[in-house]
């Protein structure tokens, strides 16, 4: 795009021609109106030649950058193996420690010393100062520094005119359909458009399984039709992983690359939605998400209750608690690695990891997030969502355009200035439904076991029944030595893979010398049962091997 001012790229979601009309318009000096572009934008001043670049709201696509030692080469992009393989960089220990142990490096950190990453609500201006380059980033995070005064059911009934108005746009859309409330609230608005004729409703991992029966009983109930899919076992081997990371910088969901693929060749769809960044809505990955079992339900019972964090109103006191909840306590022994590295890192990497943290944690109140329920959320938005859970529309982006309704502006920063007790566990995703699509709260979600219309603390009485049944499962297919047999309740189960050999296959492709491979073999050797958190380190590795030993062609 340009105009006067200058020339723009944009690099995010689908966008209506009302929507890149007004990203055509943007100032060329970041102010205001970018913060509410849907994905990363680049500006180049027509006048002054600085080149601006700001991620949005949530940071939903990624830019790298690195500026050499000497000050007179910048690059930059949105794919960090590219970026990579154009500097002089080498491999930095805490990052690949933290992408390894979490999914994700903490702050603008890398795995990469020299690459950089902008966080959520970041821009960054280059110029030119003499014969060197100048850049300077700038954070502001203000998502979650503002409360509503609204009543509950005002932001109701404001969250689902926002949700119909933006669930409009998905016609022709493949939707990433799980039994949980994230998938089921985009139904929701998709259905109350009467768009249900053009939908793609696609299931990918135990075709058999409980939670695919009953995502297919969602789709029927409201007549769209429902595609369930195993996963491909040609998606595991080692140049299918190599042609992913080439297109889409990721291995971790290879299964969300092949979706969109079938949804584009197989049924014409324009694009592909799913739940990302759906826990701004949802309340959960908060407080009552994080510690012991015992502190889980403690926390969740006083935020139903309408309570908040006993530590709010006390600044040092609020960090402090922050702090507990997000910083590790101990050093993570990593089977994929190498023995030697480990002793090597051991003593000083988990303070290394700790100081990240605790200074991310320290930026966030410094921007005027004052709540330990909001500090919460910030990290995980800014570290798990971001980074690891948004590669799953990453990567069905290489086939499709990605449209996602949960970053609409004004519903993140509608759903930020809730307090947790208010959307805990989905309740504003219940409010929605109730009032568009009621039909689809008569069935259970996937982790529960009585209909969706329930009141949420019951909900979360039967979680813990299903979670105890399933332990009990376990250990009797285990102590049965598998004569008997544990219930199908999982999603993306691997228990097809029954010679394991493309996993085996993969680590054998793996190029750094930091990899323990005979471990890893004996690992999936002597893993069962669901493999996915197998497969998930396998991909972590492969993906962090493949950005360190990329070459720039």
């Amino acid at each position: 795009m340009q105009n006067e001012q200058g020339v723009l790229a944009h690099h995010g979601e689908w966008l209506s021609p009302q929507e890149r009309s007004a990203l055509k318009d943007l100032d060329a000096q970041p102010g205001a109106g970018w913060k509410t572009h849907r994905g990363s934008v680049i500006r180049i001043d027509g006048l002054s030649h600085a080149v601006h670049l700001a991620t949005d709201l949530v940071g939903s696509f990624p830019i790298y950058y690195s500026l050499n030692s000497a000050g007179d080469r910048f690059v930059a992009g949105s794919h960090f193996a590219e970026v990579r393989a154009q500097t002089d960089t080498e491999m930095d220990p805490i990052g690949c420690y933290e992408f390894l142990t979490k999914g994700f490096t903490v702050g603008a950190r890398t795995i990469a010393n020299g690459v950089h990453q902008l966080t959520m609500q970041e821009t960054l201006t280059v110029s030119i100062k003499g014969d060197t380059i100048d850049v300077h980033a700038r954070s502001h995070p203000d998502l979650w520094t503002s409360e509503s005064s609204a009543t509950p059911s005002e932001t109701h009934d404001r969250l689902t005119d926002l949700w119909l108005s933006e669930t409009a746009l998905l016609d022709h859309t493949q939707l990433m359909m799980s039994a949980g409330w994230d998938s089921r609230v985009l139904l929701a608005g998709i259905v109350a458009n009467r768009l249900e004729d053009s939908l793609i409703a696609y299931s990918h991992g135990d075709v058999d399984g409980r939670e695919l029966r009953i995502a297919g009983r969602l789709c029927e109930a409201v007549h769209a039709k429902h595609t369930k899919a195993p996963l491909a076992r040609e998606l595991f081997a080692p140049d299918m992983a190599h042609r992913i990371l080439a297109e889409v910088d990721t291995y971790i969901f290879p299964y969300w690359w092949q979706a969109a693929s079938v949804g584009l060749e197989n049924h014409h769809a324009h694009k592909i939605t799913g739940g990302l960044y759906g826990p701004i809505l949802g309340g959960h990955n908060n407080v009552p998400d994080k510690g012991s079992n015992s502190h889980r339900l403690l926390a969740l019972a006083r935020y139903l209750a309408g309570g908040s964090h006993p530590a709010n109103g006390n600044l040092d006191a609020t960090v402090a608690a922050a702090r507990e909840l997000i910083v590790p306590h101990k050093y993570h022994w990593q089977w994929c690695v190498a023995d030697d590295v480990h002793e090597h890192q051991a003593p000083w990497m988990l303070q290394a990891v700790q100081a990240d943290m605790e200074e991310c944690i320290h930026a966030y109140s410094r921007t005027g997030i004052r709540t330990v329920e909001n500090i919460v959320e910030a990290f995980e938005v800014d570290h798990r969502l971001r980074q690891y859970i948004n590669g799953q529309l990453l990567s069905g982006s290489a086939h499709l355009p990605a449209r996602n309704p949960f970053t609409n502006p004004e519903t993140l920063r509608l759903a930020a200035a809730q307090p947790l007790s208010s959307k805990v566990h989905n309740i504003l995703h219940q409010a929605i439904i109730k009032r568009i699509a009621p039909q689809l709260l008569r069935h259970p979600m996937a982790a529960t076991l009585i209909p969706a219309s329930a009141p949420i603390s019951l909900q979360e009485v039967t979680r813990i029944q299903r979670i105890l049944f399933e332990g009990v499962a376990a250990r009797a297919h285990t102590m049965s030595k598998g004569t008997i047999k544990k219930p199908r309740l999982g999603w993306p189960a691997f228990g097809f893979l029954k010679n394991h050999q493309p996993f085996h296959d993969l680590v054998d492709s793996l190029q750094l010398p930091i990899w323990d491979k005979d471990r890893m073999h004996r690992t999936i050797y002597a893993a069962h049962g669901n493999l996915h958190p197998i497969f998930d380190m396998i991909a972590r590795c492969k993906t962090l091997d493949y950005r360190l030993t990329a070459v720039h062609t």
